[in-house]
């Protein structure tokens, strides 16, 4: 970077920057964010884009289990998604899809059949033969194994936009539950690039993406329209913990961003 580079940067650089994030410093005190615990059965909840891709992923929570979470939440007109999400998942599902194939492939690919080798010498020895048996018990079942393998790969390679995951958020994802707030894109752009020129949450550490990693600070826009719009607390429900959501510690997200939890406030008034 030049000098003149340098300097330009510099000029650009709101010093009173603190007063724009925090406008209202007389309430900074009394500001406490109440725990999920004390609102998680009356709040919306509002899914991200990596919360959607879960299913796609190994986990703990069945496919069944998690469909019966969000159609009791949209049930209940609870269950948010913003539009920018709902664009993203479409975005990245294909790759989560191709991924679990690769995955499937590779592991088949990598099942070898045992074997011990042949010795005459050792033919007599009861163990011997006890171990060729079972060899043969065992390189029948990874016969089996990689067969039944093969039929679960092919079965992935047929689906087009019809695989479990997708099937069941057509059916529970009603246009009522995806959100899109009404913006100014010219000054959504100005923002975002204040935004990561100053090292701001959300979506900072973004700022290296072709699209200037946007899509954080539209989810952003999208929750603070729901809390105004609706009065109530909001549960964002994400897989994100980088430095432009959470305070961090010991490559551990702690809690959300002060900046983002006062914005929401003066928003919200909640």
């Amino acid at each position: 970077m030049s000098p003149n580079q340098g300097k330009s940067e510099q000029s650009e650089v709101d010093i009173f920057i603190a007063n724009r994030i925090f406008p209202d410093a007389t309430s900074l005190f009394a500001n406490v964010l109440k725990p999920v615990e004390d609102i998680k059965d009356n709040a919306i909840i509002v899914l991200d884009t990596n919360t959607l891709l879960v299913p796609y992923t190994t986990g703990t929570n069945s496919l069944n289990q998690i469909q019966k979470i969000y159609r009791e939440l949209v049930q209940n007109n609870r269950l948010i998604i913003p539009a920018q999400a709902a664009r993203e998942f479409v975005k990245n599902r294909p790759t989560k899809i191709a991924e679990v194939y690769q995955q499937l492939t590779r592991k088949n690919s990598s099942q070898h059949k045992f074997d011990i080798g042949k010795y005459p010498l050792l033919e007599s020895l009861e163990a011997y033969k006890e171990t060729l048996e079972i060899e043969k018990e065992i390189n029948e079942l990874i016969k089996k194994y990689t067969k039944a393998i093969s039929s679960v790969i092919d079965h992935i390679s047929g689906w087009t936009w019809n695989d479990p995951v997708s099937l069941i958020y057509a059916e529970i994802f009603n246009k009522s539950v995806i959100i899109e707030p009404e913006i100014d894109q010219n000054k959504v752009k100005e923002d975002l690039k204040n935004l990561i020129l100053h090292k701001n949450p959300p979506g900072y550490k973004d700022g290296g993406k072709p699209d200037l990693g946007i899509g954080d600070l539209l989810i952003w826009l999208t929750i603070l329209e729901i809390g105004k719009s609706n009065k109530s607390h909001v549960i964002f429900v994400s897989g994100e913990e980088k430095h432009d959501w959470f305070y961090r510690s010991e490559k551990k997200a702690l809690y959300p961003r002060y900046e983002l939890v006062d914005e929401f406030r003066r928003n919200t008034r909640e």
